[in-house]
């Protein structure tokens, strides 16, 4: 538990995530790596059903189409937030240093 608690916890699962995927790409394994990627995700709420052209989503599909769209809507909010707290922070330091 003490590693989640480092800031550089993701980054560093990250970095072995892609050590592990990197490997296991190059190896006699590889058709294993192939198959997981082309796994049919099938995933719905009611009549609701992400698909691509009337079939399942593989995974490489979900990850290209769907999380990745939430990846970038994450950073569009976090760049944003950080531009307005920034304007935030400047306007108050003008206004501190008006009043003297």
């Amino acid at each position: 538990m003490q590693f989640l608690g480092i800031e550089a916890a993701g980054g560093i699962l990250l970095m072995a995530a892609t050590v592990v995927a990197l490997v296991w790409a190059n190896s006699p394994w590889s058709g294993g790596y192939h198959d997981l990627w082309h796994t049919e995700v099938h995933l719905g709420i009611g009549d609701l059903h992400l698909e691509h052209d009337g079939h399942p989503l593989t995974l490489v599909q979900l990850v290209n189409d769907a999380l990745m769209a939430v990846f970038f809507f994450v950073v569009g909010v976090a760049i944003l937030f950080g531009a307005r707290s920034a304007d935030s922070a400047g306007s108050a330091d003008e206004t501190a240093e008006s009043r003297g």
